[in-house]
C-alpha cells in the first residue's frame, strides 16, 4: 500500500493533536487518574494552563503535592 504525501501529513497531524490533547475536557475541581503512574491515587484539578491549555495543575491526595501534566497523561474520574 502506497501512502501519498498528504495522507502522512494528515497521519502525523493527528498523532501529535493526540499526544498534546488540550484541557478543553478537563475543569477545576475534576477527579483525575495518571495513566502511567497509578500510584499516585486520585488528584484534583487546581488549575489549567493558560497558554494553548497544554497541561493541567494537579493536587495529589496521597501526597498533597501540586505537579503539572499534560493533559494526554490523565483520566478523568466518572
Amino acid at each position: 500500500m502506497k501512502i501519498t504525501r498528504a495522507k502522512l501529513r494528515q497521519i502525523i497531524k493527528e498523532e501529535i493533536m493526540a499526544e498534546t490533547n488540550p484541557t478543553f475536557g478537563f475543569r477545576e475541581g475534576d477527579m483525575v487518574r495518571h495513566k502511567s503512574e497509578p500510584e499516585l491515587g486520585v488528584g484534583r484539578v487546581v488549575a489549567k494552563g493558560s497558554k494553548r491549555d497544554n497541561f493541567v495543575l494537579v493536587l495529589w491526595s496521597d501526597s498533597r503535592t501540586q505537579r503539572r501534566h499534560i493533559p494526554s497523561e490523565l483520566v478523568k474520574e466518572e
